[in-house]
């Protein structure tokens, strides 16, 4: 009995044993790292700064949060909804997940390096600025998403939608474009493009394109 209870005791003392910190109430600052905050109710919830970094979200409701400056690296993000939500300057660097919601979601500035969300919903989405480098992006709907001056270097955005986003100064140096949609997209502004990309790609003859680089002969693909 007397070596159960020192036993007890120590693990309760360890740095290591540290659950209790993931029943601390949502605010701004919270630190939620690595804790299990599956389908939580958090719409309209102020986490400014919140430290999210490898938390189980999967399954929650951030609609309408305030994310900003939030650090979301290692998160697993599966059918969480941003709807709406003030992410701007978060970091979700190697975050994972799939079907995301962030419609309407504001990602100005956001850290997204190595990311992976397929099929998730950028829709009408801001992510000006925002820095997507080899993020695996398949499958996504980015329709009427602001990507100005986004950079999507080396990015995987195959069978995704781009159309209706704002491209200025977007930045596709080496991205995989593997039937991904630019039907009418104004990439006449875009970055690192090239022709190779373009081919792969699903264009029509309203697509515009930058300088140098022409329509493919394979515009407009097959269904």
């Amino acid at each position: 009995m007397k070596i159960w209870s020192i036993a007890a005791f120590l693990l309760m003392a360890s740095p290591a044993f540290a659950a209790e910190d993931c029943f601390v109430y949502a605010g701004p600052g919270v630190d939620w790292s690595g804790c299990n905050k599956e389908r939580l109710m958090l719409t309209g919830e102020n986490l400014q700064g919140a430290k999210l970094a490898g938390a189980l979200l999967n399954g929650s409701d951030l609609s309408k949060a305030n994310l900003a400056g939030a650090m979301l690296d290692g998160a697993e993000i599966s059918r969480v909804s941003f709807k709406e939500a003030n992410l701007s300057k978060i970091s979700m660097e190697k975050a994972s997940g799939s079907k995301v919601n962030f419609d309407g979601a504001n990602l100005t500035g956001a850290h997204l390096v190595k990311i992976d969300l397929s099929r998730s919903d950028f829709v009408k989405a801001k992510l000006t600025d925002a820095d997507l480098t080899k993020a695996e992006l398949s499958r996504c709907d980015f329709m009427a998403a602001d990507l100005s001056r986004a950079i999507f270097k080396l990015a995987n955005l195959e069978r995704s939608s781009l159309i209706g986003a704002v491209l200025a100064d977007t930045n596709f140096a080496d991205a995989y474009l593997y039937r991904t949609v630019i039907t009418g997209a104004d990439l006449s502004q875009a970055s690192g493009l090239q022709q190779a990309q373009l081919d792969q790609a699903c264009g029509d003859a309203t697509t515009k394109l930058p300088a140098g680089l022409a329509a493919s002969s394979t515009w407009p693909c097959e269904e």
